[in-house]
Order: C-alpha cells, then sequence, then structure tokens
C-alpha cells in the first residue's frame, strides 16, 4: 500500500482485508478495501508498543475504466484479492 508522497511502500497480509468492493461511475472505477481494525472486529491484534499507532479502517482506490485486453485493471484486483482472501482462510 503507498503510503504518503515518499513513494515508499507499508506491507500488510491478507487476513487483514475485512471485505473488497468496486464500484463503476462514469468513466471511474473504484476499488474500496475495509480492514479489520482493533476493537472493531473479531480479528485478535497484537499489543502495540507504541499506543499512539495509526490503523487504516478503509482505502479507496480510484483508476480510469479503461479496459486493457477486455479487463478493467481494478475489477480483476478486486477478484485476485477475494481469491487470496479465501485461499488465507
Amino acid at each position: 500500500m503507498p503510503y504518503n508522497s515518499t513513494g515508499a511502500f507499508v506491507p500488510f497480509h491478507v487476513s487483514t482485508i475485512k471485505n473488497v468492493a468496486t464500484n463503476n461511475e462514469g468513466q471511474w472505477t473504484f476499488l474500496r478495501l475495509n480492514f479489520h481494525i482493533p476493537l472493531g472486529s473479531t480479528l485478535q491484534f497484537p499489543l502495540m508498543k507504541d499506543a499512539n499507532g495509526v490503523f487504516i479502517k478503509e482505502l479507496t482506490l480510484k483508476n480510469q475504466a479503461t479496459k486493457v485486453a477486455g479487463e478493467n485493471h481494478l475489477v480483476k484486483a478486486s477478484i485476485e484479492i477475494k481469491e487470496l482472501i479465501k485461499k488465507s482462510k
């Protein structure tokens, strides 16, 4: 997941994803990832050393709804993420 404007990426495990959804609006496709968060889900989180730790609840990616080889990139990503979630369970 991209973080800030530094160009750095923050890795996360697929088991932290609660659900995935895509939405088409005009020329745009949106991919929304909802994450499990502490005190908000049944997923157990380890105790954090930093009391000021930040958790991301939702991430939305936006892309123009262009199709390459007949497929939309974000729709394809959504399908692949859902398959990974099934495999990890």
